[in-house]
């Protein structure tokens, strides 16, 4: 860091290019009433200055509302899109889950049966059933919002057939619009 004292020519030039230009180079002059002196009732000195002008204020208030009309906005839009993230995120989890307990199991299960302690958080309610029968199984998870202005996201687990005649498991997770869940149709997100 830079002290007065470890260079004082460096001062002296950053004094002079910077601070210097920056002042009033006339001081505001008023007159002051001398009580007591005959003959002598005005006196030319320099003005006293105790506090801010109205102006001042004024200008230091408008410039601080407009930064902070510009900050809050996108400081909400980034703690609505982590709680999204979070959303995607357990739902993805969940899909995980799912695919491992249909190895396990050769089903689907619920959230209880997965384990998982992800039915609800602060923002979101998670849910999770195995839809349908037979080669057509799925499970399909979806992360309501509770408040209207996050995005609701939806998961689903099926089984593709491979080409020895086996099934693998397959997932996809898809991201609705504010408010709403989004509704998976023949595996493909809408």
């Amino acid at each position: 860091m830079i002290s007065p004292r470890s260079n004082g020519s460096l001062w002296l030039l950053i004094w002079k290019m910077a601070i210097a230009p920056c002042l009033p180079r006339f001081p505001r002059q008023s007159l002051k009433i001398i009580p007591g002196v005959p003959g002598q009732r005005f006196q030319r000195g320099l003005a006293t200055h105790q506090g801010f002008t109205l102006l001042e204020l004024l200008v230091v208030v408008t410039i601080v509302g407009l930064l902070s009309a510009m900050a809050v906005p996108s400081y909400l839009r980034q703690a609505n899109r982590s709680r999204e993230a979070e959303a995607r995120t357990y739902v993805a989890a969940i899909n995980r889950g799912q695919q491992a307990f249909f190895n396990e199991h050769l089903r689907f299960g619920t959230l209880e049966e997965l384990e998982l302690v992800l039915s609800e958080s602060r923002q979101y309610l998670y849910v999770s059933q195995p839809m349908g029968s037979g080669e057509g199984v799925t499970a399909d998870t979806t992360a309501t919002p509770k408040s209207g202005v996050a995005k609701g996201f939806a998961g689903q687990v099926w089984l593709a057939p491979l080409a020895d005649g086996s099934v693998t498991s397959r997932a996809v997770v898809c991201e609705g619009s504010e408010g709403n869940v989004p509704v998976i149709v023949n595996n493909a997100c809408p």
